[in-house]
């Protein structure tokens, strides 16, 4: 009996002895217990135990892989990942602001990066000083930031009142709402790092661009959910998995039915050849009254080689057009534009700066137009630009400060009214610019049915970098309106897109300022004149979007404190 209270007081003994320290050459497993389990580190760090520091390198890191995902990079796919370490940013932070500076900086630096053409772009555009164009970039890019930063607060909010919701369902949501209701100034979302994808984005037609941000940020919530669930040593979230499987599926369905149906479509429709030519002006070129004979025949020229190719119709870029026209146009003009048409030969779409009234009931003022002109030398046509540029084209706050209008010029006034050229039974609905990048404006044009869209474009004062950009925003609008469009540019670039998004020809963007002497690019390509404007998305709009931002407010007023928490989901993470 003693002897076995001793045996047990020599155990207690033994047990409080201090662990014993390794030395070199010892058995490594013997400290197996002295270190925290490596899944426990990373559950610490990414989940639970994050400082400031680290959400920056999270923020940073997926901003970085985002930033290769976008236009004109080929790496669209890399988006369904870029998201996750600000997901993780999110879900470690200690509170909504913080959480919202994670968002704010990922989408400030992304977009900072993205468009760094923008401050030479601005000295060059709005001949600003330097200090001032750089003021102006940080301005826009701090801006477009708060659309991140909105979604990181909402998320942060959401998943605290609701941590057992799968992240696949709750992110998606949250990540559209803040993309449809914050403004930016460029109109962009993440949805377009799928541009060069066709067989993923012809959900377009019913969602917009912004249900391929949703399926995106699906993606990205499903590995978070996998992930966190892992480091927990849970049970992987299938029922999330399955969900975000099947609705890519039933996408990649939906596109591979919509490319086959515009393929018979297209194969059934009347047909028109092309001709384009993209000048490669240089800006102070473009600009001399004296060189404008010389920029007409460098257009001119081009045209006819276009035309011995089989050009029915020729297009000339943004006010290409080296002369004003005004809305009457008088004997002078009219023997000009006859000798331009006899030399040509065929229909010509070109852009030109006008000088009158739009209406009877509008002042006499400057507009950028674009006008269709009969091979005859009558004008068929004439469309004046809506969405005017800022700055360049119009001064904002120019009503309540007229000062400000006499400081820049020249200035333009914004057309009165939607148009549709007619070419013989065709009708094209023509785009100026930026436009192209508006959905909800190229929508408007579905009354008026189009069968062809056609965008004039001069990307010379932002650079090839924006051009490809541009390009890559554009190609959404023949999805949404389930139409061909053609995008000439006066320095690239320009293409012909079909009615599936996909670009047939283009050609490459040049900057005439730091290559000079290159020769104007002439371009020729078919497109079928479809009836358009049928689409769900031409129809009725962003109804996706609006879905999810009844969505989004229900789960934020029912994440506002004291509202009675629902059952967790069982199965996730």
């Amino acid at each position: 009996m003693n002897g076995s209270r001793g045996d047990r007081d020599g155990a207690a003994r033994l047990d409080q002895r201090p662990a014993p320290v390794a030395r070199d050459g010892d058995d490594p497993v013997l400290n197996t217990n002295a270190q925290p389990d490596l899944r426990e580190r990373l559950r610490a760090v990414l989940l639970a135990d994050a400082r400031w520091p680290t959400h920056c390198v999270f923020t940073i890191a997926g901003a970085m892989v985002m930033l290769l995902a976008l236009p004109p990079n080929p790496c669209g796919l890399l988006a369904s990942v870029a998201v996750v370490p600000l997901l993780f940013a999110i879900a470690s932070a200690k509170t909504t602001g913080r959480a919202f500076l994670c968002g704010w900086l990922f989408g400030t630096l992304l977009v900072a990066l993205a468009i760094n053409w923008l401050e030479p772009a601005l000295q060059r555009f709005g001949e600003f000083p330097s200090w001032l164009s750089w003021a102006l970039y940080a301005l826009v890019v701090s801006q477009s930031g708060l659309t991140l930063g909105v979604f990181a607060a909402a998320q942060f909010r959401v998943r605290r009142r609701f941590p057992a919701w799968p992240m696949a369902l709750q992110a998606p949501v949250l990540l559209t709402t803040a993309e449809f209701i914050v403004p930016r100034p460029f109109d962009w979302n993440i949805g377009v790092t799928l541009a060069s994808h066709p067989w993923i984005t012809q959900v377009a037609d019913i969602t917009g661009v912004i249900g391929l941000s949703f399926l995106i940020a699906m993606v990205n919530g499903a590995l978070f959910d996998a992930l966190a669930a892992k480091l927990r040593g849970h049970p992987l979230p299938w029922r999330s998995l399955a969900c975000t499987l099947t609705l890519i599926a039933a996408s990649l369905g939906y596109s591979q039915y919509r490319i086959v149906d515009i393929d018979a479509r297209r194969s059934l429709a009347p047909t028109l050849r092309i001709g384009a030519v993209q000048g490669n002006i240089s800006l102070d070129d473009g600009s001399d009254p004296d060189l404008a004979n010389q920029r007409l025949r460098r257009y001119l020229d081009k045209s006819q080689q276009l035309v011995r190719r089989g050009a029915e119709l020729i297009i000339w870029p943004e006010a290409a057009y080296p002369y004003f026209l005004t809305t009457s146009p008088g004997p002078t003009e009219a023997i000009e534009i006859a000798r331009t048409m006899r030399e040509l030969g065929v229909p010509l779409l070109t852009g030109m700066v006008s000088e009158g009234s739009a209406t009877p009931d509008t002042e006499s003022d400057f507009y950028n137009s674009a006008y269709l002109i009969a091979a005859d030398g009558r004008i068929q046509g004439r469309y004046d630009k809506h969405l005017l540029f800022p700055v360049r084209e119009y001064i904002p706050l120019g009503d309540y400060f007229p000062a400000l209008n006499d400081w820049f010029s020249p200035r333009y006034s914004a057309g009165a009214q939607r148009t549709i050229l007619p070419l013989g039974p065709h009708r094209i609905g023509p785009l100026i610019c930026y436009e192209d990048i508006q959905p909800g404006f190229v929508r408007e044009f579905a009354p008026l049915r189009p069968n062809l869209l056609v965008t004039l474009s001069n990307d010379t004062w932002f650079g090839p970098g924006a051009a490809r950009q541009h390009m890559a925003l554009a190609v959404f609008r023949s999805i949404e309106m389930r139409l061909d469009m053609v995008r000439v540019s006066t320095n690239g670039v320009s293409a012909i897109v079909d009615a599936a998004g996909r670009v047939t020809v283009q050609t490459r963007a040049v900057d005439p300022e730091t290559l000079p002497g290159v020769q104007a690019f002439g371009m020729t390509g078919t497109v079928a004149m479809l009836d358009g404007g049928h689409s769900l998305y031409a129809r009725f709009g962003p109804i996706f979007a609006w879905l999810n931002l009844l969505a989004a407010l229900t789960l934020l007023v029912a994440a506002i404190p004291g509202n009675k928490k629902p059952a967790a989901r069982s199965g996730s993470a």
